[in-house]
């Protein structure tokens, strides 16, 4: 994520928590592993309640508030963050989602105005070799189904974020190009 960081207004809190498992070769993952590819929402639950939990021991020792934050995941850091949203709704002001994918069985979790009015971004490859259009589409189609309000990006690309969704992308976070 440290690209994205980078791009960032130097006047926001930034956490950028590295997932919990290790992963092969040599990054880490959300959840561990497990012989059913992707992890079930399930798994990916577990995770996020974890995370909710770190999220409130951060804010707490910087003396922060309890306030909606602004989340965003890559792969399957934006199947985490979907989850967490899903899942703690008035914790999330927006959520951006790139290359990611609604975890299998997740569509248990949608409900009409679950996520009403919130603003969802996502990001993804019309050539994604790794996380295929197809997931991208469903992720739309369960987010419009909670009723958020989903801004899409799709490009010619593969399992990255293309120069133009990420500037669209600070564009939906109220950043310019250098991120000011």
């Amino acid at each position: 994520m440290e690209i994205f960081i980078r791009r960032m207004a130097p006047n926001r809190w930034i956490f950028a928590p590295q997932a919990p498992y290790t992963a092969e070769p040599g990054g880490y993952a959300w959840v561990p592993p497990t012989p059913e590819r992707p992890a079930p929402w399930e798994t990916f639950a577990q995770s996020a309640l974890k995370l909710k939990d770190d999220m409130v021991e951060w804010l707490t020792s910087f003396s922060l508030p309890a306030i909606p934050v602004d989340l965003m995941g890559f792969s399957q850091g934006a199947a985490m963050a979907l989850t967490f949203t899903l899942l703690f709704p008035e914790r999330v002001n927006r959520l951006v989602i790139l290359a990611g994918f609604l975890p299998k069985g997740g569509k248990k979790a949608l409900r009409p105005g679950l996520l009403s009015g919130k603003a969802c971004f996502l990001a993804h490859g019309y050539n994604d070799e790794i996380v295929p259009l197809e997931r991208a589409k469903e992720c739309i189609e369960a987010l419009e189904t909670t009723g958020a309000k989903v801004t899409t990006c799709l490009d010619n690309v593969g399992h990255r974020v293309s120069a133009r969704c990420l500037h669209a992308m600070l564009e939906f976070l109220g950043f310019n190009a250098q991120g000011v």
